[in-house]
C-alpha cells in the first residue's frame, strides 16, 4: 500500500518557499527498488538519492506524496494505459515515452555508461565502443523496455551483431542475471549505470569481469520524474518549478544541451 509522506508545517517556511494547496490528494509516487537511486529502507520507507530529490522538490511546491514500490514493467505498462494518476522518478526521456507521460525538468544528470565485459575479452585488445558495437560476433546484453539514453537507444537499434533483451518483470532489476550471462559466455558485454556500479556492484566483478570506461562514450543524459496523464499540468509544472529552483544550474545545462523533451515542450501548439 501507499505510504503517505507529508511536507513540514512550518507556516512560515510554506509561506515563503511554496504555496498552499488545501484539499489536495497525496501524489502517488512509484519507484522500484534500484539502489542507490531508489530503495525501500529497513523501516519500510522510499529512500535513496532520487527519493531525496523528489522529496525535496514536492515540499518546495507544497505537494504531499505517497509512495509505493511496484515492478518496473508495471510501472511502464501503467504509463501507457494512464490507469491512474501518478510520478515515478528517474527515467530517460524519449519520443515514444513523451507520447503518452508528462515530464518534469531534470532530477539529476548521468554520468556516462560503463561498459562491463570478461576479463579475457578485455584482454584481447584495446576496446572502445565503437570497437565493441562493430563486432558482428560479440553479443551484447541489455534490458528489454528500458532506455540508455537516446544516444546509446539509437546505436542499439541499429547494431548489426547480436543483442539479448532480457526481460525483468520482478520489483528490481536484476543486474546479477546478466553477469551471471557474462560469465557463462551466453552475452559478451553490457552497459552499467557508472554510480550504481561503482558505488554498490563493483565487488560482483570479482576477477573473471572487468569495466571499461571508453572515451567515446556518450555523455550522459538527464533523468526526469515521468508522470501519467492523469497528473495534470499544473501539479507537473510546480515539481518542475521547484526542479530548477531547487538546482538552476542542471536547468541551464539541459537547456544548452538542447534537450528532447525542451524541444518537444517547445513545439507544442
Amino acid at each position: 500500500m501507499p505510504r503517505p509522506e507529508y511536507a513540514p508545517c512550518f507556516a512560515l517556511w510554506l509561506a515563503m518557499a511554496a504555496p498552499s494547496f488545501a484539499g489536495e490528494e497525496p501524489l502517488s509516487l512509484l519507484y522500484f527498488e534500484r539502489p542507490p537511486f531508489y530503495l525501500t529502507d529497513a523501516q519500510g520507507q522510499a529512500s535513496g538519492s532520487l527519493v531525496a530529490r523528489t522529496r525535496a522538490a514536492a515540499r518546495r511546491a507544497g505537494l504531499e506524496l505517497a509512495f509505493e514500490s511496484v515492478p518496473p514493467g508495471r510501472i511502464l505498462a501503467e504509463l501507457r494505459g494512464n490507469t491512474r494518476a501518478f510520478c515515478t522518478p528517474g527515467w530517460f526521456y524519449t519520443p515514444e515515452r513523451g507520447a503518452y507521460a508528462r515530464f518534469s525538468a531534470p532530477l539529476i544528470r548521468d554520468l556516462p555508461f560503463l561498459i562491463l565485459l570478461r576479463k579475457e575479452l578485455a584482454e584481447r585488445r584495446q576496446w572502445s565502443l565503437q570497437t565493441l558495437m562493430d563486432a558482428p560476433q560479440l553479443k551484447l546484453g541489455v534490458v528489454a523496455g528500458f532506455s540508455y539514453g537516446t544516444a546509446l537507444d539509437e546505436r542499439i537499434a541499429n547494431r548489426r551483431g547480436l543483442v539479448d533483451r532480457f526481460i525483468s518483470v520482478e520489483k528490481a532489476l536484476r543486474l546479477e542475471q546478466n553477469l551471471e550471462k557474462l560469465r557463462q559466455g551466453r552475452i559478451d558485454f553490457v552497459f552499467v549505470n557508472r554510480e550504481e556500479w561503482l558505488g554498490r556492484h563493483q565487488a560482483l566483478e570479482q576477477d573473471d569481469l572487468v569495466h571499461l570506461a571508453p572515451s567515446d562514450m556518450p555523455p550522459g543524459e538527464f533523468r526526469y520524474l515521468q508522470c501519467s496523464y492523469k497528473v495534470s499540468p499544473s501539479r507537473v509544472a510546480r515539481l518542475s518549478a521547484a526542479l530548477e529552483q531547487e538546482q538552476p544550474e542542471l536547468a541551464r545545462q539541459e537547456r544548452e544541451a538542447g534537450s528532447l523533451r525542451l524541444a518537444a515542450e517547445a513545439a507544442k501548439p
